[in-house]
C-alpha cells in the first residue's frame, strides 16, 4: 500500500460521518450584517430629517428632493464604506480603529454629496442646512451602530469564531514572533497549530499556547479535514529547496499560502508579481489562492443546489419511470451507493442508479467492456448517463458540483496502476468540487481509464478547467454535455 493511499484511507475513516461547514462564511456573514445595519442606520437618520422637514423644523428643501438624495446618499456610503475596509473583521473587532476610520470617511461622503447636490441643484439653499441634520444624527448611529458590530464581532470571537483557521509553518523561533505578533493585534484569525517542514522537530511543545502538531503530512491531512484554511509559512527564503518541497506538497489542495519573508529577503521579492497582504501590520507575499475565489465558490454552490432542485422537481416523472423499469428488469434496490473521493480529498458516497445485478455487483470492482454484471437496461442507462442523474441529490446535499472533476473510487486503477501512482498531479483534481459533468467529459474523456494514457489525460483536461475556471466554461460545459449522452462514446 502506497503512502498516499495510507494517508487517504486515515483521512476516509475521520471523515466518514464528520460535516464541516465553510470558516469562511462567519468573516462573510458579519461583514454583511455590520453592511446591513448600517444601511438602515443610515436610512433611518433620512426619515427622520425628512420628518423634520415635514414638520417644519428645517426648511423647505423643495420638490421632494430630499428623497432623491436619500437613496443616493445611502449608496454613496455604502461603496465608500465597504472600500475603506470598515466592514473588515479586523476593524469591526477594534472599536477605536473602527471610528476613526468612520470620521474621515464619513466627512468625505458629506463633502462629495454637498458638492453634487449644489451642482445639480443650486436653487435650493435650504438643502445645505438638510445636510448638516443629516450629518449630525448620521454621525450619531453611525458610531451606535459600529459599537454594536464591534461587541457583536468580539461575542463571535470569543465563541470560537475567526474569518481564518491559520497554521504556520516553519521554525519555532520565527513562528514564535508571528505568533505573538498576530495575538496581540486584532486581526480576527484562529492560529490552529504550529508546523515544521521536518517530520521531527526538536523544539516541539506548545508556543505561545500554540499546540506544535506534526510535519508537513501531518498539515497536509489538517487541511483535507477541514481544520486549516490558511498556511503561513515562515521559512528562510535563504532555503530554497525546503521552501519549494513545502508548497510543493500543499499547492494541491484547496488553500491559501502565504510567506512571511525576512526583513531583507522581503526587499528582494518587492517587485515579483505575487500580492502582498496585510495582518497584524505585517507584510506576507500570497503564493497559492484557493482556484475559486471565496465569495464566487458560494456563488457557484447556491446556483448548484438551485439548479439541483429544480431539476429533480422537473425530472421526478423520469426517476419513477426508471426506477419501475430497473425493479422489472432486475430484483434489487433502484439507487447504490458508492464510495468516492471528493474535495479536499474528502470521501462521500455518490447516488447512482442501479445498473448491475445484485447477486454479481460489488461496490468496489470496476466495470469492464462487455460486463456481464451489467443488464440490458444497466447498458441503456449507462450509454445515456441516466444512470447519473440520482447525483443531483449529491448536488443538493453540497457533496458534489453540476461541473467539476468527475469523482473516482479510491481502489480505481489504470494498467494495475492507483491513480495517485499514475499521475503526479492527480490530487490537483480535489481543489475543487467534483462534478455531474465536466471538460475532460465533454472532450471524449468520459468513461472507464484502462490505461495510463487515458487516465493523464483525464487529469490534463481537469487541471486545465481548474486553471481556467469561470463562470461561462461552466456554461459551456453545461450545453456541451446536453449532446455527449446521445453520442455513446467510451460509455459502457
Amino acid at each position: 500500500m502506497s503512502h498516499s493511499e495510507n494517508i487517504l484511507d486515515r483521512t476516509f475513516r475521520l471523515r466518514q460521518s464528520a460535516r464541516h461547514p465553510l470558516r469562511l462564511l462567519d468573516g462573510w456573514h458579519l461583514s454583511a450584517f455590520s453592511q446591513t445595519i448600517d444601511a438602515f442606520a443610515i436610512m433611518a437618520v433620512c426619515l427622520l430629517v425628512n420628518h423634520l422637514h415635514q414638520q417644519g423644523v428645517i426648511a423647505n428643501a423643495g420638490d421632494g428632493a430630499h428623497v432623491t438624495a436619500s437613496v443616493i446618499f445611502s449608496g454613496f456610503c455604502s461603496v465608500f464604506f465597504r472600500y475603506a475596509g470598515l466592514y473588515r473583521v479586523g476593524t469591526l473587532l477594534d472599536d477605536r480603529a473602527g471610528i476613526r476610520t468612520l470620521l474621515p470617511v464619513w466627512l468625505m461622503v458629506l463633502v462629495w454629496g454637498l458638492t453634487l447636490t449644489s451642482i445639480a441643484r443650486p436653487e435650493f439653499t435650504d438643502f445645505r442646512l438638510w445636510f448638516i441634520y443629516l450629518a449630525l444624527c448620521g454621525l450619531l448611529a453611525l458610531t451606535g451602530t459600529r459599537l454594536c458590530s464591534g461587541w457583536v464581532a468580539r461575542t463571535w470571537e470569543r465563541a470560537g469564531g475567526s474569518i481564518r483557521s491559520v497554521a504556520i509553518l516553519g521554525s519555532r523561533t520565527l513562528s514564535e514572533q508571528l505568533i505573538e505578533q498576530l495575538q496581540y493585534k486584532k486581526t480576527g484569525i484562529c492560529i490552529s497549530g504550529r508546523y515544521n517542514d521536518r517530520e521531527y522537530d526538536e523544539h516541539s511543545g506548545d508556543s505561545l499556547g500554540v499546540p506544535y502538531k506534526g510535519g508537513v503530512s501531518k498539515l497536509a491531512m489538517d487541511i483535507a479535514l477541514g481544520a486549516v484554511d490558511t498556511v503561513l509559512i515562515t521559512l528562510p527564503v535563504a532555503a530554497p529547496d525546503r521552501l519549494q518541497a513545502a508548497i510543493s506538497a500543499l499547492r494541491l489542495l484547496p488553500i491559501e499560502i502565504r510567506l512571511l519573508p525576512e526583513e531583507v529577503a522581503f526587499s528582494l521579492l518587492k517587485k515579483q508579481n505575487g500580492a502582498r497582504t496585510e495582518w497584524g501590520g505585517l507584510q506576507f507575499l500570497t503564493l497559492a489562492t484557493p482556484p475559486i475565489p471565496e465569495f464566487k465558490f458560494i456563488l457557484k454552490s447556491l446556483g448548484d443546489r438551485i439548479v439541483a432542485l429544480l431539476l429533480l422537481v422537473v425530472l421526478l416523472p423520469l426517476f419513477a419511470v426508471v426506477g419501475i423499469a430497473i425493479r422489472l428488469s432486475s430484483p434489487g434496490p433502484i439507487l447504490f451507493r458508492q464510495r468516492r473521493i471528493g474535495y479536499k480529498n474528502c470521501t462521500f458516497d455518490i447516488f447512482k442508479f442501479r445498473t448491475m445485478h445484485v447477486s454479481t455487483h460489488t461496490n468496489t470492482e470496476l466495470t469492464c467492456r462487455n460486463d456481464p454484471r451489467v443488464f440490458k437496461l444497466g447498458h441503456f442507462l449507462r450509454k445515456t448517463s441516466i444512470d447519473e442523474l440520482p447525483q443531483l441529490l449529491n448536488v443538493l446535499r453540497g457533496d458534489m458540483s453540476l461541473v467539476g472533476p468527475r469523482p473516482h473510487m479510491p481502489e480505481a486503477r489504470a494498467a494495475g496502476l492507483l491513480y495517485f501512482e499514475a499521475v503526479n498531479e492527480y490530487a490537483c483534481r480535489h481543489r475543487v468540487k467534483p462534478g455531474l459533468t465536466g471538460w475532460a467529459q465533454v472532450n471524449g474523456w468520459r468513461g472507464p481509464t484502462e490505461t495510463v494514457e487515458a487516465i493523464e489525460r483525464r487529469v490534463e483536461h481537469d487541471i486545465y478547467y481548474i486553471d481556467n475556471w469561470s463562470f461561462s466554461l461552466d456554461l459551456l460545459i453545461l450545453m456541451r454535455t446536453a449532446l455527449v449522452p446521445f453520442r455513446g462514446t467510451n460509455a459502457f
